[in-house]
């Protein structure tokens, strides 16, 4: 395999051939007996069993290994492929990882070898793989214990073009995961193959051998469900013929990226372990209370201010009970608030932006924090434009692309995938992420149509001495589907009025602080006195309460944010806690709305 990725790094991403053959479907004898022969038990410890066997894969006798948790069984199982310079014992770590869980595994030696750099031989080779974990499946009904009807495939690197031939032509699995593939393998084979055969005889090599190319056989997949895993630092599978392959499989799948190489990374593991265990064992994934965040970086379009990488994180906990939280990081309108090293807002997604940094409802290991369990989407901001700006702008001769619409709607369309059947969505945010709360608020909402629903936006009511306008920011091209006003002015109370009209069932709710700080400077930056902002602010929540559905929360003080921050815990406005209030809120109940002096 080394060789290979060495030859990988210089032909590129493999295009299709022209003029291919027609792709195998790898039949076989099934008449002919597989001729099973049993070992003797090895007891590997803390609940695991292994069980050496060989069997008739259609052309030889082959070397298996049986591994499944102690006991009677039934248990699911998953047939594992290697790459290609694997064994039956390359994957024996990941074997005993799931008897562990309760899931048994197959695994059986690869042909060999399995690249000869004679076009024919190698496509034989290819093809006794496919036939051979097919006659592995027809084995199952003598393996004791195995449950057939819960069967998945797992293949890494040359094993991943083999386990989705598999998945396409062998609809008895359930489940396939894919990792480390890509859609042509006939690329990186003829790549190595190149030095030995000279150019025309190996691009004969390569359009021979792109007949049994993984993009053939993925599309028919259905209704196997597929998981591709991939590094994305992977030099073997390149991120545009990895793309291939996952436009070309077929529904259901999930596609995921890690930060590695080809050989894939515990984060990866723990990934697989999560998804084997929900479509084999019925097991929703579920982190352990206090579970890590995992940092997302969705490339394409997104964007930070400066024109930096755009991330966001993901905590995996109860996967029915959603939180969506939108970061708060200040705003840029003009040439004072966006020169380089403002203070005014924040260009970058960096270090300091990690979720695990925050208290309040962030603090994960609060035993009194309501969210403790739950799944959480953390949504940073790094355009200021509230996130929900479409554009790149130019203040004079600096450019910032102020595109959070588009980022923030990369890292909801990731939640969504994550968290299918959430029950419970709690939308809120932060200061700007108050603002983006609200303004993404509909798009979740016609998402997720069977959830019960709650909005709640922290510390930034967006009053100011008139209305506003953020059509320099493209915001007004995507504003929901009840507040289509071309480009006029507007006022925040004004959005939340219509937002809360267009959705009766959901209650939409705001915490603010009288006298905030951070809210009288930025009213003061538009042109206003700092004094005008609280009998503004009072104003705008003496509208709002006229919506049967929404709440409100004025402490005094000139705190900014409350939810993030230890204040969750401790803050209380006429004897109502803001922890009791929040959490009644994300439970559905009604609650009142406390207001200072």
């Amino acid at each position: 395999m080394k060789a290979i990725l060495a030859a990988a790094l210089v032909l590129g991403a493999g295009a299709p051939i022209a003029s291919t053959p027609r792709h195998p479907q790898f039949g076989y004898d099934k008449t002919r007996p597989l001729a099973v022969r049993l070992g003797a038990e090895s007891d590997l410890g803390a609940g695991a069993v292994r069980r050496a066997l060989t069997f008739d894969d259609g052309k030889r006798r082959k070397a298996a290994y049986w591994t499944h948790p102690a006991g009677q069984g039934p248990w699911p199982v998953v047939l594992f492929s290697p790459g290609s310079d694997g064994t039956a014992t390359s994957q024996f770590p990941d074997t005993e990882r799931l008897a562990r869980k309760g899931i048994a595994s197959l695994t059986v030696a690869p042909p060999a070898p399995l690249i000869s750099c004679r076009a024919a031989a190698d496509v034989r080779a290819f093809r006794s793989y496919v036939i051979g974990r097919r006659r592995a499946l027809d084995l199952l009904p003598q393996l004791p214990g195995a449950d057939t009807s819960r069967v998945a495939a797992v293949g890494f690197s040359f094993g991943a073009a083999v386990t989705a031939a598999l998945a396409g032509v062998d609809h008895r699995l359930r489940a396939a995961a894919i990792q480390s593939g890509r859609a042509h393998l006939s690329a990186p084979l003829a790549a190595f193959c190149r030095a030995r055969l000279g150019t025309k005889a190996v691009q004969a090599y390569r359009r021979a051998y792109s007949t049994i190319d993984p993009v053939h056989y993925v599309g028919k997949a259905a209704p196997v469900s597929l998981l591709f895993q991939n590094g994305a630092r992977d030099p073997i599978s390149p991120a545009k013929d990895v793309a291939a392959l996952g436009r070309a499989a077929s529904s259901p799948k999930e596609s995921k990226r890690y930060d590695s190489g080809h050989d894939l990374d515990e984060e990866a593991r723990a990934d697989l372990d999560a998804w084997l265990e929900e479509r084999l064992l019925g097991k929703r994934r579920f982190a352990a209370v206090g579970g890590n965040w995992t940092k997302i970086s969705p490339g394409g379009k997104t964007r930070c201010a400066r024109g930096g990488p755009y991330a966001f994180w993901l905590r995996r906990g109860d996967p029915k009970k959603v939180m969506i939280f939108f970061q708060g990081g200040g705003g840029c309108f003009d040439r004072r608030t966006c020169a380089i090293g403002s203070t005014w807002f924040d260009d970058r997604v960096d270090a300091s932006d990690d979720p695990g940094f925050n208290g309040g409802i962030l603090d994960l290991d609060n035993a009194q924090n309501p969210f403790r369990d739950w799944s959480i989407a953390y949504l940073p901001s790094c355009t200021g434009d509230v996130h929900s700006g479409t554009r790149v702008v130019r203040y004079g001769r600096i450019r910032v692309h102020q595109v959070g619409y588009v980022n923030a709607r990369a890292a909801l369309a990731r939640t969504y995938r994550e968290f299918p059947d959430a029950s419970v969505v709690f939308i809120t945010g932060c200061s700007a992420g108050s603002v983006g709360s609200a303004f993404h608020a509909d798009g979740i909402i016609r998402h997720y149509r069977r959830t019960r629903i709650t909005q709640l936006g922290d510390s930034l009511a967006f009053v100011f001495r008139r209305p506003i306008s953020l059509a320099a920011w493209g915001t007004n091209s995507v504003f929901p589907p009840f507040f289509r006003i071309g480009n006029r002015r507007w006022t925040m109370a004004e959005f939340i009025t219509r937002l809360a009209k267009a959705h009766p069932n959901v209650t939409f709710a705001r915490f603010n602080h009288a006298t905030d700080a951070v809210q009288e400077r930025f009213y003061w930056a538009v042109g206003g006195n700092p004094s005008g902002f609280e009998p503004r602010l009072r104003a705008a929540e003496r509208t709002l309460k006229r919506q049967k559905n929404y709440r409100s929360y004025l402490a005094c003080g000139s705190n900014h944010c409350a939810l993030p921050t230890p204040e969750f815990y401790s803050l209380r406005v006429g004897g109502v806690s803001l922890r009791d209030w929040v959490a009644d809120l994300a439970r559905g109940r009604d609650v009142s709305c406390p207001t200072c002096g």
